[in-house]
């Protein structure tokens, strides 16, 4: 599955700028994608956890109200075992794969533009 070719610029890109860009191109082919923080976080008198372990960087729909869910990776760690994702992100990215959720691993816009489009990017 792993047809892409990366050029030298995309390849210095941070996963933050690739997810910043891949939530405006999100937003280009209609589908809003939301910024979602995982993990846990202290607060007063102990600790928080902020969404289900696994939960992917960035959720969000499209027009038919289907959930789509993308978890953002840098070249160099897309290219690695797993796209660079843990266990728990890949079982919880295969979990909403299964209920007919849109998903994948994400590392440039095509990425995006293909997961809303119903390609298991990161997942084959």
């Amino acid at each position: 599955m792993n047809n892409y070719i990366f050029t030298p610029s995309q390849r210095k890109k941070s996963e933050n700028s690739i997810q910043r860009e891949g939530i405006d191109c999100a937003l280009l082919v209609g589908v809003e994608l939301t910024r979602t923080q995982a993990g846990k976080v202290k607060v007063r008198g102990g600790w928080m956890n902020l969404a289900c372990k696994g939960w992917g960087d960035t959720t969000g729909y499209n027009k038919n109200a289907t959930i789509v869910m993308i978890e953002f990776k840098d070249v160099e760690s897309f290219e690695k075992k797993n796209h660079g994702a843990n266990k728990d992100q890949l079982e919880r990215l295969n979990d909403i794969k299964s209920k007919g959720g849109l998903c994948g691993i994400a590392c440039c816009d095509q990425h995006v533009i293909d997961i809303i489009n119903g390609v298991y990017v990161g997942l084959e």
